[in-house]
């Protein structure tokens, strides 16, 4: 077998354990990690350019207002 397809057989297990995993909790359940790693910005969005989008719609760079809808 070639590694791309080992790559996806282990996928497709991992896969399955989280389906039976969820079952049996009832529930699928977010892993702590995740939750640490998404934390909630309350609707703002935040870009690497210092870029950064209200829930409203407006428009922030550098902290200062660009664009207002």
């Amino acid at each position: 077998m070639r590694n791309e397809e080992l790559i996806v057989l282990g996928l497709a297990g991992l896969a399955v354990w989280f389906i039976f995993k969820g079952r049996a909790a009832g529930a699928f359940q977010m892993p702590e990690f995740v939750k640490k790693a998404a934390p909630d910005y309350q609707g703002w969005q935040y870009f690497t350019d210092g870029t950064a989008i209200s829930p409203e719609g407006s428009y922030y760079k550098n902290g200062l207002l660009v664009w207002q809808p």
